[in-house]
């Protein structure tokens, strides 16, 4: 062996192999692995929603009005609200607020989640 040149032996390559595998085997300290993410949401203020109000006073079709459904939902509110139908006459039926990508008009009075399965809002109508 010359001068200056150190050379582990085969024990200590074993242990400093060890020691490495052990440090890459461990999680990170100060973990805890069984936390849950906390439950609470928060909501921007009014002010800051980019979503228009399209609250309205009626926004079921009288029955007269030539749709292609007579059916409805309950909505958030509990209000009941008719359900996106197709104009038959071609015309946008009374309390429409949306028309959707689908083209059947939508009757939502909260701009989140209409036309959600009818390829969403081709066009506001207010």
């Amino acid at each position: 062996m010359s001068a200056g040149k150190k050379f582990l032996t085969g024990a200590a390559i074993v242990a400093v192999v060890g020691v490495i595998g052990a440090a890459v085997n461990q999680p990170p300290k100060n973990t805890n692995l069984t936390a849950t993410p906390p439950t609470t949401t928060t909501t921007a203020p009014e002010s800051a929603q980019t979503t228009p109000d399209i609250t309205s006073e009626s926004t079921s079709p009288s029955s007269s009005d030539n749709l292609s459904n007579d059916s409805t939902y309950v909505n958030s509110d509990g209000n009941t609200v008719h359900s996106p139908a197709y104009s038959e006459d071609d015309s946008v039926p009374a309390g429409a607020t949306a028309r959707c990508s689908d083209g059947t008009y939508s009757f939502s009075q909260h701009a989140r989640g209409t036309c959600s399965y009818h390829g969403g809002v081709s066009q506001w109508l207010y």
